[in-house]
């Protein structure tokens, strides 16, 4: 009779310190992933092929000759080849030189071909969480469209990416569209529309 006492008081302490380990580790789990609010679904962007005017775009070739996209004559373009620690190996920063309204920025990325998308998503904005993926099109390579989004605790607003990555025979490329969503989408698609894989 002591041993069966023994057993059940053995049994019951057990139970105790399991239930107390789970509640812990929980609890820390909560505090270090703050529970975020659900985010609304973001329509992938439907590339359509449209007629770009060469009186009004210009057209940049990459320096490897890997692609060419048009941009705006209006429009401002930055490159960069340096970079410390990183795959990246060149960057190519496109924006409106004076906008009137909320600016789209994009930034094309050429990275090693070993990089993987994880790698390039927290290498151009570390912290945010990926919203939703899906395969996309252009210029007849298959890549991926990476949307990605950094909720604000104080406001219903969300801060928007969409990230596209295509891998070619040597190198990963990567397009950002910084508030390129919903309203902007037509803009959107204009610019990616005129992007080729030479």
């Amino acid at each position: 009779m002591p041993r069966l006492k023994l057993k059940i008081l053995f049994f019951l302490t057990f139970i105790s310190l399991l239930f107390t380990f789970i509640f812990y580790n929980s609890h820390l789990y909560s505090s270090r992933h703050p529970f975020l609010p659900p985010s609304p679904k973001i329509s992938p962007l439907n590339l359509t092929p449209v007629t770009l005017n060469s009186k009004t775009y210009h057209q940049y070739l990459s320096p490897d000759k890997q692609f060419s996209f048009y941009y705006p004559k209006n429009w401002q373009i930055k490159t960069a080849d340096s970079f410390n620690n990183s795959p990246r190996l060149l960057q190519i920063l496109v924006t409106e030189a004076n906008p009137k309204q909320l600016p789209i920025h994009w930034n094309i990325g050429l990275w090693q071909f070993t990089t993987t998308d994880d790698q390039i998503a927290e290498n151009l904005y570390p912290g945010l969480v990926t919203l939703q993926q899906s395969n996309i099109y252009l210029s007849n390579h298959q890549g991926k469209e990476i949307i990605l989004h950094s909720p604000s605790p104080q406001s219903d607003d969300q801060i928007i990416y969409r990230l596209f990555i295509f891998r070619l025979n040597q190198n990963t490329i990567s397009i950002t569209g910084k508030y390129c969503h919903q309203t902007n989408d037509n803009q959107c698609n204009q610019f990616l529309s005129g992007f080729n894989f030479l």
